[in-house]
C-alpha cells in the first residue's frame, strides 16, 4: 500500500505546451495572469510526470495522461480520455512541485509550503489549542518549521477529504508529530467533521517542508 511521490522544478517544464491535452490547454488558456499560468502549468507537469512513472508502460506517453479538476477541485485522472481511479494529489509552492499518487484507493492529499515566519494572529486563527501547545512542547524544531508543517498537515488533510479550504481549518486537529530525523517523519491527525483520523508523513527539503496525508497507516513514501 505504498504511496509514490515526485518533486519537479519549474526549470523542469518543457519550453513549449506539446505534453497538454486539448481539454488541458483549454484551462491554461482561461488564465489571466502569467503566475497562475505558470504555478498551473508546473502542478500539471509534476502530476503527469508522476502518472507516467508510476504506470511505468513504454507504450504510454505523458501526452496519453490527462489531470482535470473535477466540481470540488481536486485532480481528475484521464487516460486517453478514459478516467482512472487512481488516487493523486497535487500541490506547488514558488518554483517546487509536488505529486502523490498511490495504487490502492484511499483518501490522499499533499502539500508543500515554504517554510516561512509567521505571525501569532495565524496561529491564533487557524490553529487548535492541542496544535497550540503542540508549538510550546517541541522547540527543537523551531517555531517556523513547526508553524509551517502544521499547517501544511491541515492543507494535505483538507485535499484528502475533497473540503479544501471551505472548511474551518480548526476542524483539522494535528496531534502528534514525530521529529526522528530521518529523511520521513510521521504524524498523526484528525478530522473532526468525519471524526476520522488521517495520519501521514512529512519531510523538509531545501526550504521546504512536504507533507502527505492518508487515511491510512501507508508505509514510508517512495520517490518515483
Amino acid at each position: 500500500m505504498t504511496v509514490h511521490y515526485l518533486t519537479q522544478l519549474r526549470a523542469d517544464l518543457p519550453r513549449d505546451a506539446s505534453w497538454l491535452s486539448p481539454a488541458e490547454s483549454c484551462v491554461l488558456q482561461g488564465f489571466r495572469f502569467e503566475k497562475r499560468r505558470q504555478d498551473w502549468l508546473l502542478g500539471r507537469w509534476t502530476a503527469k510526470s508522476a502518472l507516467a512513472r508510476f504506470r511505468n508502460s513504454e507504450e504510454r506517453r505523458i501526452q496519453d495522461w490527462e489531470v482535470i479538476a473535477a466540481a470540488d477541485g481536486a485532480p481528475g485522472i484521464f487516460l486517453e480520455g478514459e478516467p482512472q481511479a487512481i488516487p493523486l494529489s497535487i500541490s506547488h509552492s514558488g518554483l517546487h512541485g509536488f505529486c502523490a499518487v498511490s495504487s490502492r484507493r484511499m483518501d490522499l492529499g499533499c502539500d508543500l509550503e515554504q517554510i516561512e515566519q509567521r505571525n501569532h494572529s495565524f496561529e491564533e486563527t487557524f490553529f487548535t489549542a492541542g496544535e497550540l501547545r503542540l508549538l510550546e512542547r517541541q522547540p527543537a524544531l523551531g517555531r517556523n518549521l513547526l508553524v509551517t508543517l502544521i499547517w501544511s498537515v491541515k492543507e494535505s488533510v483538507l485535499k484528502a477529504t475533497r473540503q479544501g479550504l471551505k472548511v474551518d481549518t480548526r476542524q483539522i486537529d494535528v496531534t502528534a508529530i514525530e521529529s526522528g530525523g530521518g529523511n520521513w517523519n510521521r504524524f498523526d491527525s484528525r478530522d473532526n467533521l468525519q471524526n476520522r483520523k488521517y495520519p501521514g508523513w512529512w519531510r523538509q527539503s531545501d526550504g521546504m517542508v512536504f507533507t502527505i496525508a492518508c487515511d491510512r497507516a501507508v508505509p514510508e513514501p517512495a520517490q518515483l
